[in-house]
């Protein structure tokens, strides 16, 4: 061979020598793919094992070297199934927690509107009410009928107007209004009806002047109290108002009434800058025997839910001799003068 040939036979070895040294193996190929970059992301305990025959196939050479390899191939398609499961079963379980969520979720919107639902019957039924007080008696059945009818009348109208001075109605406008409520009238049934209407109109002129920060929603207020067991909840032009009857032994709060104290607390917490009166009605021997009584048992109602935490900077406690209505038992009303009535 001439010297010029044999030199290129040289280079021409070397050069296939240093590509075949220079190209990945089949192990380094496989640990590389996508495949197993899957495995190692998805099932890292799959990975481990695969690993392992990876690093034992490439101390390897020749028949022994070519079986450990297709072992690793096949060790790669086990390992990419129990990947695929990982994901899967990570899916699976993604969609069970947002359905869960979404019940979840139905289950209270189904509660709310329940309670909603509720609200907007017992308003429907205070409405029927309030209609009916203002609506003008044509036919009376009895003089009885008429003082009890007028003594009630007279009543919600005395609230409404503490109300309005709680809020900050103007003082000549709230003597007019107690002068017109308390002076003779040819009808005393009609009187006392437009006296209400007037004291009505000065307490929403008073909260038009003086809005409470934070409207209340009275809807889902009424509703929350009514969902605690002893306190009726109902609205009017002065606000939301829950009733709770026996509360008290004498003065004395009930232990009994502890429960229904700390309801009041939470919600009074909950609108620290609503104002808010406790009213209590009471029956004694005597008119002032009774007012006293429930004065008493007012303050002690306001000591009470501000021992348990809530500010009672807004919150006023007034007492009154319960009317004689037929049905009308003593009870404490607490007034929230921001939820108003729609």
């Amino acid at each position: 061979m001439r010297p010029a040939c044999w030199l290129l036979a040289v280079l021409a070895v070397g050069c296939a020598h240093g590509a075949s040294a220079t190209a990945p193996d089949d192990v380094t190929r496989m640990m590389a793919g996508p495949v197993a970059r899957d495995v190692a992301a998805q099932a890292p305990e799959a990975w481990v094992e695969v690993a392992r025959l990876a690093d034992a196939a490439r101390s390897l050479r020749g028949n022994e070297r070519v079986a450990a390899e297709a072992e690793l191939a096949l060790a790669l398609e086990w390992a990419q199934s129990v990947a695929r499961r990982a994901a899967a079963d990570h899916a699976r379980a993604a969609d069970d927690a947002s359905n869960a969520a979404l019940a979840q979720e139905g289950d209270g919107f189904a509660a709310e509107t329940a309670r909603l639902l509720d609200a907007s019957r017992r308003l429907a039924a205070s409405r029927v009410q309030n209609a009916a007080v203002r609506a003008p008696i044509a036919a009376p059945r009895d003089a009885a009928h008429r003082a009890a009818l007028q003594a009630d009348l007279a009543r919600q109208t005395e609230l409404m107007l503490a109300a309005a001075e709680f809020l900050g109605a103007d003082g000549a406008d709230l003597q007019r209004a107690r002068a017109a409520s308390a002076g003779p009238g040819g009808d005393g049934v009609a009187t006392a009806a437009a006296a209400l209407r007037r004291a009505e109109a000065l307490l929403e002129a008073a909260r038009r002047r003086a809005p409470v920060e934070g409207e209340t929603d009275a809807v889902r207020l009424q509703a929350s109290l009514s969902a605690n067991e002893g306190v009726e909840a109902y609205r009017d032009a002065r606000g939301v108002i829950a009733v709770l009857h026996g509360l008290f032994a004498g003065a004395r709060l009930a232990p009994t009434s502890a429960g229904r104290v700390a309801v009041l607390a939470r919600v009074l917490r909950a609108h620290p800058s609503t104002p808010v009166r406790i009213e209590s009605f009471a029956s004694a021997p005597t008119r002032a025997a009774a007012t006293s009584l429930a004065q008493a048992q007012a303050t002690a109602l306001r000591g009470a839910v501000e021992h348990a935490g809530a500010d009672v900077a807004h919150v006023q406690a007034a007492g009154y001799a319960r009317t004689p209505s037929a049905g009308e038992t003593d009870r404490v009303e607490v007034v929230l003068l921001g939820g108003r009535t729609e």
